[in-house]
């Protein structure tokens, strides 16, 4: 916790404002737009600024488990609800309620984001990429 507040704290507001609508969803000339800043600039960040990719890979990783946390604790319900639809008179409402429950069971497949959090390691790297792409 303390090294994620440290990060932050080393953050420009409009870096942290950029960051906050990358996850929010916007793309990354809304972003900027919003934040006020020009997109190429973000675009450099994104390519050069460890602690901005660092500060953003942290906000997403936290972003995704808190929409898991929040779509574990309506699972139950969900549950219930595609039950109940299970037994539908309609044949089309059934179906639909199959196939949802189908497509559920591949859900484990989806990944997490696994971008480093940490500065240093990713300007490291980076210039391991350097070195190779030399070569």
């Amino acid at each position: 916790m303390a090294k994620r507040k440290k990060q932050e704290a080393v953050l420009s507001a409009e870096k942290s404002k950029v960051i906050e609508h990358i996850v929010e969803g916007e793309t990354i000339a809304e972003a900027a737009r919003l934040a006020d800043v020009q997109p190429a600039d973000v675009e450099t960040w994104l390519q050069s600024d460890a602690v901005f990719v660092a500060g953003l890979n942290v906000r997403q990783q936290d972003q995704h488990r808190a929409n898991v946390g929040r779509l574990r604790s309506l699972a139950g319900q969900a549950v219930e609800t595609l039950g109940d639809l299970l037994q539908s008179e309609s044949e089309s409402v059934r179906l639909k309620a199959a196939t949802v429950v189908l497509k559920s069971v591949s859900l484990s497949e989806v990944k997490e984001p696994i971008g480093s959090t940490v500065a240093k390691k990713i300007e490291h790297d980076w210039a391991q990429q350097r070195v190779f792409d030399f070569w």
